[in-house]
């Protein structure tokens, strides 16, 4: 293996440790959006009314269906209003 081989090689590893990585967040998030909301009360369409998401949505984050970026994430996270609010 040459050596533009081998960093290659390297690289697309570290893309795939991110991106399982990012992965492991999502379903992290996920379940954390579902079990809050649910000690809270709340249905799918309530919780992304107040979060400015749709129902469709929540589910997919509450599945891991919908893949975010860990800046989204944050940018979210930061803009949002608590859900007891």
């Amino acid at each position: 293996m040459t050596v533009s081989e081998q960093v290659g090689s390297a690289e697309a590893e570290e893309a795939y440790d991110e991106a399982e990585q990012l992965d492991d967040l999502n379903r992290a998030v996920g379940k954390q959006v579902g079990l809050l909301r649910e000690r809270s009360g709340l249905t799918q369409k309530e919780i992304g009314d107040r979060l400015g998401y749709g129902p469709d949505l929540i589910s997919s984050l509450e599945r891991a269906y919908e893949r975010r970026s860990a800046s989204s994430w944050r940018r979210r996270t930061n803009s949002s209003t608590p859900v007891g609010c």
